[in-house]
């Protein structure tokens, strides 16, 4: 039973803090029925039984994940809109690249075209960088709201009576 509770011990450490009892106790209910049936048919159980049992019910990670999924960064109500301000912010600061850059080359003499191509990509980059991360952490932040007016807006609270 050594490996039942060392088991039950590495499901619970990949669980929130808050759901490891229960779960625990939930998981600790169904090894022990799986194990009492196999012993019915079996009789007296040795270690390797009790090890294919858990074998069979997979790694503590992955069995965590069964009772508590992980939580996307952004939601997915909100993914429609992620993805267009993206596109649409991305977009913008390429062309604003484009003409800043091409701004720089016709008013510069030595600025050939592969130095052109060079500040475009590397002026691009770095605007891009900085866009993407305001924008994800924008909507990580909105995301992260469990109630109030977000929730209302994403069409989390709706019902059709309503």
């Amino acid at each position: 039973m050594d490996l039942v509770t060392r088991y039950i011990a590495a499901v619970q450490r990949e669980l929130p803090e808050n759901k490891r009892d229960e779960i625990g106790r939930e998981l600790k209910a169904n090894i022990m029925d799986q194990l009492d049936s196999l012993a019915e048919q079996q009789g007296k159980l040795s270690e390797a039984d009790i090890a294919a049992v858990l074998k069979q019910m997979g790694r503590p990670r992955t069995v965590a994940q069964q009772f508590v999924p992980p939580q996307p960064l952004i939601r997915l109500s909100y993914m429609p809109l992620y993805q267009y301000t993206l596109f649409m912010v991305l977009g913008i600061l390429f062309l604003l690249q484009v003409v800043g850059t091409t701004v720089n080359w016709i008013s510069s003499s030595d600025m050939g075209l592969v130095r052109y191509l060079l500040s475009l990509a590397s002026g691009f980059l770095e605007d891009a960088i900085f866009g993407f991360a305001s924008i994800t952490a924008a909507f990580w932040l909105m995301s992260r709201e469990s109630s109030g007016a977000s929730a209302k807006s994403c069409g989390t609270d709706w019902h059709p009576e309503q």
